[in-house]
């Protein structure tokens, strides 16, 4: 199948497969029945209780960048089916991010990688939702994160010592985030 017809197909069946992603995420997200309330209500585990259910078994576990990837892919339906029967699963979702970012977001050289993964996830999700529905509650967030890895890239020369984690992706976030927030020094950060 040549690629202007597959690319065709996959805009034409994106808002049902959005839908069926979206419906699975719900199913992820620890609220009730889970929880009522405390620490961990919002968050999103696909993939840990997707294991766990074939282990026959359903522990609650923590997983704050799968949490920002259902914001993500919530806030996507929400845009292609004008929609937001979502909208409380991702205010959920929010909730739990805020309430938690710093236990995630640290300064500290031991968990740099996993921080700058994280923060790349938050201007993804963060930037999206807010240009999707014009909220910009989550801006504190967004531009801390951006921060961090604008300083974090800035500390380098070239590409080849950033080989330690995934600087496409980094970079990538950070310069959709620097448009989006109208941040000059993150967009000259992300084109180095």
């Amino acid at each position: 199948m040549k690629l202007e017809k597959r690319l065709k197909l996959h805009l034409k069946n994106a808002e049902k497969v959005f839908a069926e992603a979206s419906n699975f995420l719900v199913r992820c997200q620890i609220i009730e029945p889970y929880v009522e309330k405390g620490t961990l209500y919002g968050c999103v585990c696909p993939w840990e209780i997707v294991q766990s259910a074939e282990e026959n078994a359903l522990p609650i576990l923590e997983d704050f960048h799968d949490t920002l990837e259902a914001i993500w892919v919530w806030t996507h339906y929400a845009k292609i089916s004008g929609r937001e029967e979502y909208k409380p699963n991702i205010e959920w979702a929010w909730n739990y991010t805020a309430k938690n970012w710093k236990r995630f977001i640290s300064q500290k050289p031991l968990h740099a990688d996993k921080c700058l993964y994280d923060c790349a996830h938050l201007l993804n999700a963060g930037t999206f939702y807010e240009k999707v529905f014009q909220d910009e509650k989550m801006r504190p967030l967004i531009e801390t994160a951006g921060n961090h890895i604008a300083d974090h890239l800035s500390r380098f020369p070239s590409p080849k010592p950033r080989e330690y984690s995934d600087p496409f992706w980094m970079t990538t976030c950070l310069a959709y985030a620097a448009k989006h927030v109208k941040k000059p020094k993150w967009w000259e950060t992300a084109k180095k």
